[in-house]
């Protein structure tokens, strides 16, 4: 799921230059991110820390993803 996520983001900003509604997708990541982070935490605790700057990285990401389509917004 999350690979098809991230696929889809890449699609809707860069090719269908649509910067809200892959802010929207990116939001989608990032929590799909800290649920991975929590199931695979619960098999293997080691490995769940290890994951854990994925969603943090995608919540950043949102929000820088946010910021380009407010600067951009009117443009199309």
């Amino acid at each position: 799921m999350n690979l098809t996520l991230n696929g889809a983001w890449n699609w809707l900003f860069f090719r269908l230059h649509r910067p809200w509604i892959a802010a929207a997708e990116c939001a989608a990541i990032t929590v799909s991110s800290a649920d991975l982070v929590r199931r695979v935490g619960a098999t293997d605790r080691r490995t769940g820390w290890a994951l854990a700057p994925y969603p943090a990285w995608c919540g950043f990401a949102t929000v820088l993803n946010i910021a380009i389509a407010w600067l951009n917004r009117g443009r199309r």
